[in-house]
């Protein structure tokens, strides 16, 4: 078979934009050529050209142009795909819409999701999975989830929500893999809890957004957008803020932003996750009923008539004084008190656990501790008092006379008593009353020298 040429490129991509709103750049004719070159087997045509006429003339059932955009369009898609959306729908998006919803009637609150381009039903199924987690008991909540995509395939395999063991591993953990899904063979399906949670039908974006039922709280929007020229993807979210609730979130892809595409939009972030309101979006708030007279109550045996009742007060909305995530009990404060909990138990696992710092009278009082314990250590003798100062008065009678008396052969004793006044021996050094007051009576050596002169 013959290379795609120039003309049949211009000729499939005019095609593929008018069915799908897909542009495709001129220089991306290598990827018409490797997505439907097997269509040409299978429709039996000789040339991309022949494939277009048959498509345009000769598809009365419209086979055809699916088999095209199925084979145009990128299904990649998984289980909790980059996880920070639904981080923030867990953790921001909706507690927020609950806080500010829940009334003080038993009605139950409200929630319709819409997954736009929805692939295979991976995303819609974690949206489901999500919420059923984080709200208990569901039944308190009436949820609406919405997937839709522009193929007739996607759209059956999602419906029926059975999936290979490859796709059920992407993003899935063990636990929720356990607990939403029965395994039959090699393939895995969601369970009936989740599946009932959860709508499909086929949808094109660049049509009129007809039978959605309403407005919707959150729409999941990712990915999709990126196929799309520039003028398409103003149309596009012109139509979704159409579409969006005054208190509802838009979610887009990681890669994606609309600061120059959708005016009617503003950023907003929440720890690493960014989403989209509408701009100028309208507050609810609740006003309280008006407070109604109460009935007099004849009192039996009264002769007098009671007092009349004073009239209440006009009933003055109930104006909140903080926003309604930070109410006490709210169910985004508790999701924030949760988080904060965990980021406290993360950070004392991963400090840093240093042995203490063993400083010089630590080591000392250690040393104290094993010479008591040692049972080598000598027991101190206790003598009376008299006995102790009797040994006291002999060594300082000796020492006395060690210093009066030089040794033989010391440097002292080669000076015998010559150079003495009044024979005196000479002696080197000084006494004790000598140090004591060279010394000064403020230093160590006096306190003892005081001490010993009072216990003599």
């Amino acid at each position: 078979m013959a290379a795609i040429t120039e003309q049949e490129i211009a000729l499939l991509s005019k095609y593929i934009f008018s069915i799908s709103g897909i542009h495709l750049e001129p220089g991306k004719g290598y990827l018409l050529e490797t997505r439907l070159r097997p269509l040409l087997r299978e429709y039996q045509c000789d040339s991309f050209q022949e494939l277009h006429r048959k498509a345009v003339s000769h598809d009365s059932s419209g086979s055809l142009s699916n088999a095209i955009l199925e084979a145009m369009t990128t299904n990649e898609t998984f289980f909790f795909r980059d996880t920070i959306p639904f981080d923030l729908l867990r953790n921001k998006i909706v507690p927020e819409l609950i806080d500010s919803r829940r009334g003080s009637g038993g009605e139950k609150v409200s929630l319709r999701i819409w997954s736009a381009a929805c692939s295979t039903g991976q995303e819609a199924y974690s949206i489901a999975i999500t919420l059923r987690e984080m709200l208990s008991p569901i039944d308190r909540y009436d949820i609406h989830i919405l997937g839709t995509d522009i193929s007739d395939q996607v759209i059956a395999q999602a419906s029926y929500g059975k999936y290979n063991k490859f796709e059920v591993e992407r993003g899935l953990s063990p636990q929720l893999r356990q607990k939403y899904f029965t395994s039959s063979g090699s393939e895995w399906r969601i369970k009936d809890e989740i599946r009932t949670m959860v709508q499909f039908k086929k949808m094109n974006l660049m049509q009129p957004f007809n039978g959605l039922g309403g407005k919707f709280e959150i729409i999941f929007c990712r990915n999709v957008a990126i196929y799309f020229n520039h003028g398409d993807k103003i149309k596009l979210f012109n139509k979704i803020a159409n579409t969006l609730h005054p208190q509802g979130s838009l979610i887009v892809g990681g890669s994606e932003t609309l600061s120059s595409i959708a005016p009617d939009f503003e950023v907003q972030r929440y720890l690493k996750g960014v989403y989209y309101q509408l701009r100028g979006r309208e507050t609810e708030v609740k006003v309280a009923p008006p407070l109604q007279p109460r009935r007099e109550i004849p009192v039996p045996g009264a002769t007098q008539p009671l007092p009349p009742r004073q009239q209440p007060k006009e009933a003055i909305p109930a104006q909140r004084t903080k926003p309604p995530q930070m109410r006490e009990g709210g169910l985004l404060a508790r999701v924030e008190q949760e988080a904060v909990k965990r980021e406290t138990v993360m950070v004392e696992s991963v400090k840093p656990q240093h042995p203490p710092r063993r400083t010089l009278l630590s080591a000392i009082e250690e040393r104290e501790r094993e010479r008591e314990q040692s049972p080598k250590a000598a027991t101190p003798v206790e003598l009376p008092q008299e006995q102790m100062e009797v040994k006291r008065r002999s060594l300082r009678e000796r020492l006395d006379e060690e210093r009066a008396k030089p040794a033989a052969g010391s440097l002292l004793s080669s000076f015998g008593t010559k150079g003495g006044e009044g024979g005196k021996p000479l002696r080197f050094g000084r006494s004790r009353e000598e140090e004591t007051e060279k010394r000064g009576r403020g230093s160590l050596l006096a306190k003892i020298a005081v001490k010993q002169k009072k216990e003599e």
